[in-house]
């Protein structure tokens, strides 16, 4: 005998709202935890990135300790041209030798931190680890078994020095970071200070222009408002990274010119001084707040270079001969008479 297949009845519309009000309900209960994973997935990279910072900025600070409060200089440890070959008839250090990545390349020698600590894990642009880092008689060095460091490490896509040097303009950076510009005036600031509001090392930013007392991004530029550190930790239309200081503290900073870095601009004589905020990555003149001009040039790609001078006496008015927070990767120095000196830098 057959049997005759039961009978299914339909979802009544009362059920099925009843159905799908419960997937709402569990959707609305799994979501703050889905975005709480993305957002801790995505704040990752910045906290990872300030432990790096920090890492480099204490090793500066130990460093400091055994060369009279003075971070890392190069020009005043290879004294005899043993890693880069000294200009003939030079007379007291070779300033050429103070760039970003030869100052780094001495940490990373020495055993301070690992060469991967100098690339940043939120890193947008033209910079790659340095895998061939040879930490014992470098073939590029002047005399490999009396150098001080691999001169072959780059601190930015515009360092060259030619010879047995490998490596050519454009070529990537070993280095995601800007440092105080140490020049001049501001060499001072390149020591253990221990000063709170004194910048020392930080993610890499664009150039400004400043409209009715605001700092904006140069507009339409390749290295301002276009420029690739906006990627960095993002968003793409301003910047943010990390700042560390000389007292050894790092900030996650979401503007140019935080409101508690400040510098007092003492104005014409007669005038009363203004405490503003000061940007990180401009030279103003101390006293005016007026901007020195940084004089950049595109290279290639999105790699642009920029001049900066100082004029080897204090009070000068070139961005070198103030005190006021100003981080770039220097590339280039180029001393020149009378303790004058000017400086390129990479900017993108």
């Amino acid at each position: 005998m057959r049997r005759t297949p039961p009978h299914r009845r339909a979802m009544t519309i009362i059920e099925v709202l009843v159905v799908v009000g419960v997937v709402i309900l569990l959707a609305l209960l799994v979501l703050p935890f889905a975005a709480g994973f993305r957002s801790s997935q995505h704040g990752a990279r910045p906290l990872k990135d300030s432990t790096q910072i920090r890492g480099i900025t204490q090793a500066c600070a130990i460093w400091a300790q055994n060369n009279n409060g003075r971070y890392p200089t190069p020009s005043e440890i290879d004294l005899n041209g043993d890693t880069i070959a000294r200009p003939a008839g030079l007379v007291g250090p070779d300033r050429r030798l103070d760039t970003t990545g030869n100052a780094l390349s001495m940490l990373i020698w020495n055993g301070f931190f690992p060469v991967e600590l100098c690339v940043s894990p939120a890193e947008a642009g033209n910079v790659q680890r340095f895998n061939n880092f040879q930490a014992a008689s470098p073939a590029s060095a002047v005399n490999p078994t009396r150098a001080q460091w691999d001169p072959a490490f780059r601190g930015t896509p515009l360092d060259e020095w030619g010879g047995g040097i490998p490596g050519k303009v454009g070529d990537p950076s070993h280095n995601s970071y800007a440092q105080v510009a140490w020049f001049d005036d501001r060499a001072t600031i390149w020591s253990d200070t221990f000063n709170a509001t004194q910048a020392c090392l930080a993610n890499r930013g664009p150039a400004y222009t400043l409209d009715k007392g605001n700092w904006e991004p140069i507009p339409g530029s390749s290295f301002g408002a276009k420029s690739v550190t906006m990627k960095i930790h993002g968003p793409t239309n301003a910047w943010n990274g990390n700042v560390a200081f000389n007292d050894q503290h790092v900030e996650f900073i979401t503007r140019p010119d935080p409101q508690t870095l400040t510098w007092t601009f003492t104005g014409p004589s007669g005038a009363t001084p203004q405490i503003l905020a000061d940007n990180l990555f401009h030279a103003e003149n101390d006293n005016t707040r007026a901007i020195i001009d940084e004089r950049i040039a595109m290279v290639m790609g999105n790699d642009a270079r920029g001049t900066i001078e100082g004029d080897g006496s204090p009070g000068g008015s070139g961005a070198l001969d103030q005190q006021n927070n100003y981080l770039r990767p220097i590339s280039r120095v180029l001393p020149g008479q009378s303790g004058q000196i000017s400086a390129e830098f990479w900017i993108d």
